[in-house]
């Protein structure tokens, strides 16, 4: 009996390989190529099916870290998630004024007392309002930081 029958059919080199790739030289950057070509009287494709497996590939790097910046950029992330709990509680504050007002113009309170609580509800929501802008202003150093540990910026 022969195995004839059971074995896969391989078939040559050039239809195993299906992938074509393209590639452009310069005049000269093609000249070494054809002397080379001469020399070993290979083909441009069997040159290079020889010589890739045996380049072997970069390794990637993390870029190394800075410590004391590490620290330093820590310590910004405490202070910016404190700061960002202040501005929730002033936050808070604005809108449960806010929830009053609606509900004294709702029961016709008198309209003067109405104007002088809005007035200091705007003001404490501007305020809290610029307490949000200068936490957003820290959150961009602090993005800036973490740039500079990682080592992305200098």
């Amino acid at each position: 009996m022969s195995d004839y029958g059971n074995q896969k059919r391989r078939g040559g080199k050039s239809r195993q390989r299906t992938k074509p790739r393209t590639i452009r030289f310069s005049s000269d950057e093609n000249a070494p190529i054809e002397k080379l070509m001469e020399a070993t009287r290979q083909s441009p494709d069997s040159r290079l099916h020889d010589a890739l497996p045996n380049i072997s590939l970069p390794r990637h790097r993390p870029p190394a870290i800075n410590h004391e910046k590490m620290v330093a950029c820590l310590a910004a992330a405490a202070k910016f998630a404190d700061a960002i709990e202040a501005d929730r509680a002033e936050l808070g504050k604005s809108a449960s004024n806010l929830n009053q007002i609606t509900r004294m113009l709702n029961a016709g309170i008198d309209p003067a007392r109405n104007t002088d609580i809005l007035e200091s509800a705007l003001e404490q929501h501007r305020a809290a309002l610029a307490k949000a802008h200068e936490t957003l202003d820290d959150l961009k150093e602090l993005h800036t930081m973490t740039m500079q540990v990682l080592g992305y910026e200098n």
